[in-house]
């Protein structure tokens, strides 16, 4: 019997080790340099994972793409948030996606264009079959660049394993040209008693704690721990996301995530799994994350109900195989825990639809919406500029998997606002705020919204703002550029034409600027144009701007 666990056992590591694709090759440099990551697979991102690795090139743009093996591209895009995109298909099951890139080598470029003009619009999608453009290894596909939403030159790579869709670590592929004997280090521990069910230090609620500084736990009852960590490598100063997290407690294996592998519609579940960049090591009801996994019978969740030092370790280990160990005590120490209906605020149940009613407001959170039961500390208090209330349903934001309906009546509508120009706002920790949607129907305002935070009924009455930049030199450059300073609630859509014929003027979102560098083919020289540059906001208001130019 012992021998036929053995062997069940070795099979399974081996399995695992397989899945893990740790041999996982056929594919070579994307660049012609040295390797160094600026980011690295499943890094937290707010409301996303990372989907990929980000590759340095050197400080600066335009850097040849080579293809990592025998296969076609598939795909491209130009969008505002990616920049140039491009998709490659390869011959050994996986496909990669090449982000914020500069430029697209022939026949893409002319395809690219060519769509521009046929759908008038700068965003375009296009894809091809397996025939029209094969690729060899090693050959160039694009420039590296920094277009769309990016902080810097670099190449972003998603790998997609085609068999299932999941984006995975590209790590494996890679990992023999990147040096790394860097361990991970931990920043923060986060304890979370268990809503109605745990205490820490007295207190029902989300405490941190410095992973530097002495800190002292005293629980009861049922408690989440979580952990915030970053990873390091040789030769550069970034911080990465940690590979494997694994939480022991009293010796006992309790939970573990690994983070090499989601499907498109995990990404989003990250909300349920991350609190202020800590990783839980427990799993909410509503978190079906494949990366993670409990080893009790709490989904993770730590039952203290002895008064007695409970020790708790954690393992932090890299791809490369580097290890932190970080080790700290919990106390058991017999609490006064107040059942969720006794709590102060609203209490909330994942399991079943909720609702919240109060003058001037309505919310409906469907069945499944919250990742867990959550209590609401609903308040109101007066905006900045004492114009409008502003409605808090929570200290910290509630984040859900599914939109609830949030209504509000419009104190006090002007007759000279349209009704479209109002709109929800949500309102940061720093009193920003930043736009939501919704439609007016006369009395309230309704909204989808995917957190409960602090909101904020706003009206946008004024038009964006075009300007022109450096105007002087348009012709010497061939190449015209505009600002949109649009301060309210963000740009919607935009048109241009030049001589009444359109023209793909290029988004930069980082900072509204807009780019059309002149086509000699279609636009005449020697001779005064036309130019109409027309942007819509998200409430309908609408600028246009004329420009008359010589080239």
């Amino acid at each position: 019997m012992k021998r036929v666990l053995f062997f069940f056992s070795l099979l399974v590591f081996v399995l695992e080790v397989e899945a893990q694709g740790v041999e996982r090759t056929g594919f070579s440099s994307p660049f012609s340099f040295t390797n160094l990551l600026s980011a690295n697979f499943g890094e937290l991102r707010g409301d996303h994972f990372h989907g990929g690795i980000d590759f340095k090139t050197q400080g600066v743009s335009g850097k040849a793409v080579l293809a990592l093996a025998d296969g076609y591209i598939s795909r491209a895009r130009v969008t505002k948030g990616s920049g140039l995109v491009l998709h490659v298909t390869y011959d050994n099951g996986f496909s990669t996606i090449s982000r914020h890139l500069s430029g697209f080598l022939s026949p893409i470029k002319e395809k690219v264009i060519e769509q521009q003009y046929l759908e008038e619009s700068w965003e375009v999608d296009l894809q091809f079959d397996s025939h029209e453009i094969p690729v060899r290894r090693g050959e160039q596909i694009a420039w590296s660049g920094n277009t769309g939403y990016s902080f810097g030159p670099h190449l972003h790579l998603d790998v997609i394993e085609d068999a299932t869709g999941d984006y995975i670590d590209p790590m494996p592929f890679f990992a023999a040209s990147l040096k790394d004997t860097r361990k991970p280090e931990v920043k923060g521990i986060m304890c979370s008693p268990k809503l109605g069910e745990g205490v820490v230090n007295g207190k029902q609620e989300i405490q941190l704690f410095s992973a530097k500084e002495p800190f002292s736990i005293k629980a009861w009852g049922k408690i989440g721990l979580g952990i915030k960590a970053f990873d390091y490598m040789d030769g550069t100063h970034n911080h990465y996301g940690v590979h494997t997290v694994e939480l022991y407690v009293d010796n006992e294996l309790t939970f573990r995530s690994v983070v090499d592998r989601f499907s498109p519609a995990e990404s989003g579940i990250i909300r349920g799994w991350v609190h202020q960049n800590y990783m839980r090591s427990f799993i909410t009801p509503g978190n079906t994350l494949r990366m993670i996994e409990s080893f009790n019978d709490e989904e993770g969740f730590l039952v203290i109900e002895e008064e007695r030092p409970y020790a708790i370790r954690y393992e932090l280990t890299d791809f490369h195989g580097n290890k932190e160990l970080y080790r700290f005590t919990i106390h058991g120490a017999n609490q006064i825990i107040a059942p969720a209906h006794a709590l102060e605020g609203e209490f909330m149940a994942q399991n079943r639809s909720n609702q919240l009613q109060r003058l001037g407001l309505n919310l409906y959170v469907p069945q499944g919406a919250l990742y867990e039961d959550a209590l609401l500390s609903f308040t109101t208090s007066m905006h900045a500029d004492e114009s409008n209330i502003k409605y808090s349903f929570s200290k910290s934001p509630i984040y859900l998997k599914r939109p609830a309906t949030l209504q509000i009546r419009v104190r006090n509508p002007i007759d000279t606002i349209p009704l479209e120009r109002y709109y929800l706002a949500g309102v940061n920790r720093k009193g920003k705020t930043y736009y939501l949607g919704g439609k007016f129907d006369g009395e309230f305002l309704e909204a989808q919204v995917k957190e409960l935070g602090t909101v904020i009924v706003l009206a946008d009455t004024l038009s964006p703002e075009v300007l022109p930049i450096q105007k002087d030199k348009w012709s010497i450059n061939r190449k015209l550029s505009l600002q949109v300073k649009e301060k309210e609630s963000g740009i919607s859509n935009y048109y241009a034409t030049i001589d009444g014929d359109f023209v793909p003027f290029a988004w930069n979102i980082m900072n509204n600027t807009f780019h059309y560098t002149i086509d000699t083919g279609r636009i005449d020289s020697g001779k005064n144009h036309t130019l109409l540059f027309k942007v819509v906001d998200r409430c309908g208001n609408v600028t246009v701007y004329n420009d008359e130019f010589f080239w």
